[in-house]
């Protein structure tokens, strides 16, 4: 419902999550480092997000951030953004957090 709402339905285009994935698989980055930094700080008390298991939300929440700062290389990452998408994440998918978070951020550009 949220993802139809905010309208990141209609922001899908060529290039979609899972290809971001493939085409930047193994890169490295500024943002990336950062993120790295930032995602064990997400909630740690939370067991979705526990950042000494390599929880299942640890992993969804890197992957979504990742292919974000790929997609948006201009905006890259911005510290808080990992609770936005750890916000996300407690109550939709992981694409459909990349893409809430993708509308989010452009409409407020």
């Amino acid at each position: 419902l949220w993802p139809v709402l905010i309208g990141s339905k209609k922001n899908l285009n060529k290039l979609d999550y899972q290809n971001i994935h493939k085409l930047y698989e193994n890169r490295s980055s500024d943002a990336i480092l950062q993120i790295q930094k930032d995602i064990g700080r997400t909630f740690p008390d939370d067991p979705f997000f526990n950042p000494s298991t390599k929880s299942a939300g640890i992993q969804r929440l890197e992957r979504v951030l990742v292919a974000f700062s790929w997609k948006t290389p201009e905006i890259g990452y911005c510290q808080s953004m990992n609770k936005v998408v750890a916000v996300l994440l407690l109550f939709m998918g992981e694409e459909d957090s990349f893409w809430v978070l993708n509308s989010l951020v452009s409409s407020i550009l």
